[in-house]
């Protein structure tokens, strides 16, 4: 069964009291690279102040990742790579902190959430529906479905995008200098766990929605949102 975590308190408190000393400070620096940021209302506003409201959902995302900043125009440096917990417990920080933008209710996209932004230039992956003997010998295979990849709430979304789609996989006028260093540089966390270690996320390297161990350390990068 599917759940939503959130870090235990006592993770919180182990921040606080410098059980986490060493992580709290790059947490802290990135903390304040997201104050440089405005308080915004209209679509115009939110997007001159580095946030975008999604027309679809309503959902209003940071244009920068965590670690970047946003100079008016786009995102400029390298982002902050987080263990899935890490990712966690930094988010529960944000919330119980000053907060951005004048919001305190910045947290982890579901993977729904996440999947959302994704945009695949040569569309999704499909699975064979059935192949066709042609008259020359050679044989063609007929494509169905798009494959899914993850499911909750009566919602399945793709699990990745066709091959050779354009690289990130994401609206880059939207999302500007998503880091792309690598394919490892693509992966997105989520707040959701399945089973007891490993973490939903997002590679915006080719669409895919998959779940890795939630303690590997550097794996992956955060893009908050609030309501």
């Amino acid at each position: 069964m599917f759940k939503q975590v959130g870090p235990p308190l006592f993770w919180i408190f182990g921040l606080i009291m410098g059980k986490y000393m060493k992580k709290s400070l790059v947490l802290l620096s990135s903390l304040l690279v997201l104050s440089q940021f405005v308080y915004a209302e209209t679509d115009q506003e939110l997007m001159a102040s580095g946030q975008w409201r999604d027309p679809q959902t309503g959902l209003i995302w940071m244009r920068c990742c965590i670690g970047q900043t946003w100079t008016s125009s786009t995102c400029m440096g390298i982002p902050k790579q987080f263990t899935g917990y890490e990712s966690l417990r930094f988010a529960q920080a944000l919330q119980n902190g000053s907060g951005f933008a004048g919001y305190k209710n910045w947290r982890l996209p579901t993977p729904l959430e996440l999947a959302s932004i994704r945009i695949c230039s040569t569309g999704w992956e499909r699975e064979i529906s059935h192949s066709i003997a042609n008259v020359d010998g050679t044989v063609s295979q007929v494509q169905g479905n798009a494959v899914i990849g993850y499911a909750s709430n009566n919602q399945a979304v793709p699990k990745k995008c066709a091959a050779n789609s354009k690289k990130p996989t994401l609206n880059t006028s939207i999302f500007p200098n998503t880091w792309s260093n690598s394919p490892k540089s693509y992966n997105w966390w989520t707040n959701e766990a399945y089973g007891n270690y490993d973490i939903y996320s997002v590679s915006f390297y080719n669409g895919l929605i998959w779940r890795q161990s939630g303690s590997f350390m550097g794996d992956g990068y955060m893009r908050l949102v609030r309501q």
